[in-house]
């Protein structure tokens, strides 16, 4: 066997692996949400949305630096009519999941800031992505090269 052809059966199964791992993760990750947002999806999108769009480093955390996002764009975003998007919004903020600023945008709140409810669900869910990436690595899927 020609080390080229090698190299590509290795490559192969390790795309196997991974998305065996990845979807073993999504469902774990699905599992989590369902308990935590009560079997409604849209608002675990709608949560998640919010998350995405303030998680670049600089304004993670911290409420005032976070950019918000307002109705329109999560409905834009998601695809999700306004009128769902506004009445989840408005259950999050309730739950604790998410906090809305004087200016009307969505935010996360600080980590440690509310409720139990809400801080299991997002302590279980970066143990699973903690567990998820140290497999990854455990099982070859991915190497750290060195420069």
């Amino acid at each position: 066997m020609s080390k080229i052809h090698a190299e590509r059966n290795q490559d192969q199964d390790r795309s196997r692996l991974f998305v065996a791992a990845i979807l073993r993760y999504f469902l774990r990750i699905c599992r989590i949400e369902q308990e935590a947002f009560h079997g409604d999806i849209e608002m675990a999108i709608i949560a998640q949305t919010v998350m995405l769009a303030n998680i670049e480093p600089p304004t993670a955390g911290a409420v005032a630096r976070q950019c918000g996002v307002t109705t329109m764009e999560i409905a834009q975003a998601t695809g999700l009519p306004r009128e769902t998007v506004r009445r989840k919004l408005l259950r999050l903020v309730e739950l604790e999941f998410l906090q809305r600023r004087e200016d009307g945008k969505f935010v996360v709140p600080p980590p440690r800031s509310g409720s139990q409810e809400r801080r299991a669900p997002l302590t279980e869910i970066e143990s699973e992505s903690i567990a998820f990436l140290n497999a990854c690595f455990n099982e070859g899927i991915f190497k750290v090269q060195e420069k």
